[in-house]
């Protein structure tokens, strides 16, 4: 379907539309927050339909308490349904921003219910058939794993499922009373690089994998597949498609379930990147807060399922207890979060909390990996070891501890500096690394 914006000029709201796997999803932005729309993006006369608001105030504001979303003159919050009137376009507007979606002419709902042949780990799981437009008689699941229904129109129903196995997947619903029982393919998109973190004039070659391809029947081939460098300011996807570059998967170029493609990426500036394959992809993370109790348990679980297994690998790859601990850490939290429901706010602030505290390790892991590994290098790269050190010390503002080590380390890497190759030098330099080791090892206690 295609989507069109229309902005009035002079607005404080700013708006975005995006559309994939029949998931339309407004984005509105200000200073005070952010709120996502999400609707079916098959909009038809006469359709009852169901759809999700989340807003997301700012950090430390309360900004967005008065703001209000409406669809056609009606303020909608929250899992919501709607009945949309004749042809034409809905308009869907926060303040005196608005866009607005065509509206089709009605057409009859098949009697059946089908999907896709092939779906992708964490993208959206489009179901066609006679539904009703009202989500909150939908129950799907997908691989076993409870799938959560974001939106739906007579024609699907559109959810997000955390199920992570690959290959031939059931996909199981009922729809108000009416059962229905699909197969799909489920995908993996891998990126896969050296390095995360680059000096500037640095090149490392990054990876594309598309795994559990083994069943996808050829009749169903090309498939399509695009990449995005949302960090063009530090890194450039070398050659001459540049930043943005579409694939077209052929049957043939298929090896044992894989395909596969590496290419070069060259830092344009010191600091880590992120070059990502989904475009406008809908982040489970950011739905929670439209969830029952019913629902987020379901994520909840597919979030320590999921976790439990990564953590299983790299038990098997021999990874440091470092590393491990911070997944039981955040299997942990994960549990805490499941046994506080029906307690919504508590489990979700648990679940916020294992999601970030995780993340933050593993930046930071990664950063004093960096840094202890330049202090390495025979012509010491400094600015890039400070930069890492300040973008540490930022991170850790928490952890006092850790924040006065750092402040350690930079001195010592900057008496480095003033320094000729000799002893002293090798001493500085060992000094530095110990430091960075003390600094692991309070995160690792917080």
């Amino acid at each position: 379907m295609f989507l069109s914006l229309f902005a009035i000029a002079a607005m404080a709201w700013q708006a975005e539309i995006s559309s994939e796997g029949g998931l339309a999803r407004i984005e509105f932005t200000h200073a005070s927050g952010r709120i996502t729309v999400y609707l079916p993006d098959d909009l038809r006369a006469g359709d009852t339909i169901s759809g999700t608001v989340l807003p997301e105030p700012a950090n430390g504001t309360n900004g967005l308490k008065d703001v209000t979303v409406e669809l056609d003159a009606r303020v909608v919050s929250g899992s919501f349904r709607a009945k949309l009137n004749g042809a034409g376009l809905v308009r869907i507007g926060v303040g005196t921003t608005t866009v607005q979606l065509p509206v089709d002419r009605a057409s009859p709902s098949s009697a059946d219910f089908w999907s896709a042949p092939v779906m992708q780990q964490g993208r959206p799981v489009q179901i066609s058939g006679a539904f009703d437009g009202d989500s909150s008689n939908t129950r799907v699941s997908v691989g076993g794993v409870a799938a959560i229904v974001v939106a739906e129109s007579p024609r699907s129903s559109i959810c997000l499922s955390g199920v992570r196995a690959q290959g031939p997947v059931k996909i199981e619903g009922n729809e108000a009373g009416r059962k229905f029982n699909l197969t799909s393919v489920c995908t993996n998109l891998r990126l896969t690089t050296g390095q995360r973190t680059m000096l500037k004039g640095q090149r490392t070659t990054l990876r594309v994998d598309v795994t559990g391809l083994a069943s996808v029947p050829e009749s169903e081939y090309p498939l399509s597949l695009e990449l995005h460098n949302l960090s063009p300011t530090v890194v450039s996807m070398s050659g001459p498609a540049g930043n943005d570059r579409a694939f077209s998967i052929q049957f043939t170029d298929v090896k044992q379930g894989v395909w596969s493609r590496s290419f070069d990426v060259v830092a344009l500036a010191d600091g880590p990147y992120l070059i990502s394959g989904i475009l406008f992809g809908v982040k489970i993370h950011d739905l929670k807060m439209a969830l029952d109790a019913e629902q987020l348990a379901a994520l909840i679980d597919a979030t320590i399922a999921s976790t439990q297994a990564k953590k299983d690998k790299k038990v098997a790859d021999g990874a440091n207890d470092w590393t491990i601990n911070h997944f039981k850490k955040k299997l942990e939290t994960l549990k805490n979060a499941r046994d506080t429901l029906p307690d919504l706010n508590g489990a979700r602030d648990l679940f916020d909390k294992a999601q970030a505290d995780f993340t933050f390790f593993e930046m930071a892991g990664e950063l004093i990996d960096f840094a202890a590994e330049m202090l390495g290098y025979k012509d010491l790269p400094l600015p890039g070891i400070g930069h890492a050190l300040k973008v540490l010390k930022v991170a850790s503002k928490k952890i006092p501890k850790a924040v006065e080590l750092l402040e350690k380390a930079e001195k010592v890497v900057e008496k480095l500096g003033e320094l000729e190759e000799g002893a002293e030098k090798v001493e500085k330099i060992e000094e530095a690394k110990k430091l960075l080791d003390k600094v692991k090892e309070e995160i690792g206690k917080d």
